[in-house]
């Protein structure tokens, strides 16, 4: 593995990592400051776009203050082309905190970086694969 790819491949574990402890500075730590975040849909609380690292950052704390993320298990990491994309398979169980509900979740996430090694652009496909009450 060339050290670009490795270098990556760090900041990929980077990032799932401080899912993983629920820390929203570590995760915005690893964006630029114009980056751009994308979910799979709008909702009041949580927009479908988010642009720059304080509305990213506002975003994860809004998240951790919901939800748990525990139990995160990156399947695969697959560069897609030369422009510092990468695409990352996960499965994740989701808790929400207020409510008996834990969810575990197959997703995707598109990773680009700019020349810094900081992403500049994010995108997260959710899959619901299991929904439970506790």
């Amino acid at each position: 593995m060339n050290k670009s790819l490795l270098t990556k491949h760090k900041l990929i574990e980077s990032y799932f990592n401080a899912l993983k402890v629920n820390n929203a500075t570590i995760l915005t730590d690893l964006f630029s400051p114009n980056a751009m975040m994308s979910r799979p849909n709008q909702a009041f609380d949580y927009p479908y776009t988010l642009i720059g690292k304080d509305k990213i950052n506002q975003y994860w704390n809004k998240i951790f203050s919901e939800y748990n993320i525990s139990d995160l298990t990156i399947k695969e990491i697959e560069k897609v082309n030369e422009r510092n994309t990468y695409i990352i398979k996960h499965v994740t169980n989701i808790k929400t905190l207020n409510k008996p509900i834990e969810s575990k979740t197959l997703s995707f996430t598109s990773l680009v970086f700019d020349s810094d090694n900081k992403i500049e652009k994010f995108v997260e496909i959710f899959y619901p694969l299991t929904k439970i009450k506790i």
